[in-house]
């Protein structure tokens, strides 16, 4: 059995199609990381503003800034900091993206005016113990993991379909 399916692996991944697909596969992966870097961005509230790398550096001084659990207070703070000041024409602030920090904040502690609504951490979370600290480098790879392994799925399933086009007759 174990000959039979090296033959059948050989067999599959010997074909150009298969070589081109996973060529296909890996391209796929890494525009998908290189356009989820390039495509960052983030202010710190103040005067600095960037995107795809100093994204990065932006987004984790404000992560190191608050790091730590996750309290009221530092709820309080963050709305503080980041708290619109201009007029959002109608936009509901939950949706004001400045960097990830005030965004993830934003849309649990805030109301439409960018004020705090009232909630606490332990309302949002019960008792869970929440962590702050810069997270977007993982969050975006594993969004992206999830594209590359549906098409990777697909691509498998074109694969080995050969492979079992032609045993139906050995059942009946």
């Amino acid at each position: 059995m174990k000959n039979l399916i090296k033959f059948e692996l050989r067999k599959i991944l010997t074909k150009r199609f298969s070589l081109i697909s996973i060529a296909v596969v890996l391209l796929f992966s890494f525009i998908l990381a290189f356009s989820a870097f390039q495509g960052m961005h983030a202010f710190d509230g103040k005067s600095t503003e960037g995107g795809g790398k100093s994204a990065v550096e932006i987004d984790k001084a404000i992560a190191a800034k608050y790091e730590g659990i996750l309290t009221d207070e530092k709820v309080q703070q963050i709305m503080t900091d980041f708290k619109p000041t201009y007029d959002l024409h109608g936009m509901n602030a939950k949706y004001l993206y400045l960097n990830a920090l005030q965004s993830a904040t934003f849309a649990r502690f805030s109301d439409m005016d960018g004020n705090w609504n009232g909630l606490t951490v332990s309302d949002m979370f019960a008792d869970e113990e929440i962590k702050v600290g810069y997270i977007n480098g993982w969050l975006n790879t594993s969004q992206n993991m999830v594209k590359v392994f549906i098409v990777l799925s697909l691509i498998i399933i074109l694969l080995i379909a050969p492979v079992f086009s032609g045993s139906s007759e050995n059942f009946v």
